[in-house]
C-alpha cells in the first residue's frame, strides 16, 4: 500500500505502512512548515516522506516503547533535533527521549491541542493522543480488538478501554496496526455463540466492507469511535445483555469484568 493522507481540522495527516501490519502516522500541521510523526517504526519511511513534502520532522510522539513503535526514534532525533515524547514512567525504555508525560497533560503546539492519556494494560506506560477529533491508541484499542495484555491487568486494560469508549463517537480511531479482518473473524465467531442478532448483524456487515477494501488494497483504518462501539467485542462488555447472553454461553461470571478476561484469554487462544 502506499501512503494515505487523512485531512483534519488544523492538520494532514499521513498513514503510512511499513513492516508486516505497522502504521507509522505523519502529521503536517498547517499552521506550521513542519512534521510530527508518532510511533516511528523505521527512520527511512519518515524521512523519506518528510523528504518529499519538504517539511523537516520537528516531533515524534511514542505511545509506548515498544521496538515496531519506537525503532526509528534514535535516528530521526540525531538527523533532525527533533523532541521525542514519551511516558514519564517509560523514559528509561524509550530510544532518544526529550519530553516526558503523563496522564491529562495539556499540550498546544503548531495551534494544535494535544491531550494525553495513560492507558495502561498493553504496557504500564502506554499513552494516547487525542489531536482534535483524531484517536492515536497506539496498540490499547484496535479495530475490532484490543491489545494483548503484556504488563498490565485485565482490570486495567478493561479501565483504559472504557476511557476511550467514553469519548465522542465522532472520533477517528488510529490504530498502530492493520488487525482488522483477523478481528473480525473473531468477532463473528463471538457473534455466532450469543443470542444477539443485531450484534451479529453488525460485525457481518463491518466484515462485508472490510473485505471490500482489503481487496481493493486499501486500509481499513481508521475507524470511528462510533464503528467500535457498534461492532468491536471488547467494546460490548459494558452492556447488560451482552454479559447475561456471553455468560449463559461461555460459563462466565455475568459482570463486564468476568466477560472481557474470557473474551480477551479466548482471543489470545486465536
Amino acid at each position: 500500500m502506499k501512503p494515505v493522507a487523512y485531512q483534519h481540522h488544523g492538520f494532514t495527516l499521513w498513514q503510512l505502512p511499513v513492516l508486516r501490519d505497522n502504521y507509522i502516522y505523519v502529521l503536517f500541521p498547517e499552521a506550521s512548515h513542519t512534521a510530527w510523526a508518532i510511533d516511528p517504526a523505521l527512520a527511512p519511511a519518515v524521512r523519506r516522506h518528510c523528504q518529499q513534502h519538504q517539511r523537516p520532522l520537528a516531533h515524534i510522539w511514542n505511545t509506548h516503547h515498544h521496538w515496531d513503535h519506537t525503532d526509528g526514534n534514535s535516528q530521526l532525533a540525531e538527523y533532525y533535533g527533533c523532541e521525542v515524547w514519551a511516558a514519564a514512567s517509560d523514559a528509561q525504555r524509550t530510544p532518544a527521549v526529550t519530553q516526558l508525560l503523563q496522564d491529562g497533560d495539556h499540550r498546544c503546539i503548531d495551534g494544535l491541542n494535544i491531550e494525553v492519556l495513560h492507558l495502561p494494560g498493553h504496557t504500564d506506560g502506554h499513552l494516547a493522543f487525542c489531536i482534535g477529533h483524531a484517536l492515536f491508541c497506539g496498540d490499547v484499542l484496535f479495530s475490532a480488538g484490543c491489545g494483548r495484555i503484556f504488563e498490565g491487568t485485565h482490570a486495567q486494560m478493561l479501565h483504559s478501554l472504557a476511557r476511550l469508549h467514553a469519548l465522542d463517537d465522532a472520533f477517528s480511531v488510529y490504530c498502530a496496526h492493520e488487525y482488522t479482518e483477523m478481528n473480525l473473524i473473531f468477532a463473528l465467531k463471538v457473534a455466532d455463540t450469543l443470542n444477539d442478532e443485531t450484534w451479529r448483524q453488525a460485525c457481518r456487515q463491518r466484515w462485508h466492507q472490510v473485505q471490500q477494501l482489503r481487496a481493493d488494497k486499501k486500509p481499513s483504518v481508521p475507524s470511528t469511535l462510533a464503528e467500535e462501539k457498534r461492532s468491536n467485542p471488547f467494546l460490548q462488555v459494558w452492556r447488560e445483555d451482552f454479559q447475561r447472553s456471553y455468560a449463559q454461553a461461555h460459563g462466565c461470571a455475568c459482570d463486564a469484568l468476568a466477560v472481557f478476561t474470557h473474551l480477551r484469554e479466548w482471543r489470545n487462544r486465536g
